[in-house]
């Protein structure tokens, strides 16, 4: 059973992804790198963030948005106050900001992960920006963005990186 209201979302097409929508799943492929596909499914979550519904927060800030998936399941599944969601690709942001398959209360902002500045402090901060696995992390990515965010995660918050790292605690 997937996660996003299919009913709101077409087929669609743009210079930089597409939407694939089928009877029981609903799919997103970047042109960028056509082997990377996310499902919209519990598997995505389950498989991937395996660590997130057993963490404790009341805000978050993902870095990487797909089809909004994570951000959605932390919608329907918690009671967190605060989502925002940041991501690089204009044509995405814009297609998910204006389909409204998503909660109400998902804040998107239109930003780069590697430079967006928080306005907050978050209880968890999450970045979903690789497909793969730990090859597709180079020159300390992992670290850089870890440094770059710490101050912006609340005492006994998290830095996850899912379907790469456990939770780090602060």
């Amino acid at each position: 059973m997937g996660i996003l209201n299919k009913d709101l979302i077409t087929n669609f097409t743009t210079s930089s992804f597409s939407i694939y929508k089928e009877t029981e799943d609903v799919s997103i492929s970047f042109t960028t790198d056509n082997k990377h596909i996310i499902h919209d499914n519990e598997l995505y979550i389950t498989k991937g963030c395996p660590k997130l519904s057993s963490l404790s927060y009341d805000s978050v800030l993902i870095g990487g948005l797909g089809m909004g998936v994570i951000p959605e399941w932390i919608a329907q599944n918690t009671s967190c106050s605060v989502i925002d969601v940041v991501d690089n690709n204009s044509e995405l942001t814009h297609w998910v900001s204006s389909s409204g398959h998503l909660d109400s209360t998902i804040n998107i902002i239109d930003g780069d992960i590697y430079t967006y500045t928080p306005t907050r402090s978050y209880d968890l901060i999450l970045i979903d920006i690789w497909f793969g696995g730990e090859s597709d992390i180079i020159d300390n990515t992992y670290t850089t963005l870890e440094t770059r965010y710490s101050g912006s995660i609340n005492s006994g918050g998290h830095y996850y990186l899912p379907f790469l790292a456990n939770p780090v605690t602060y």
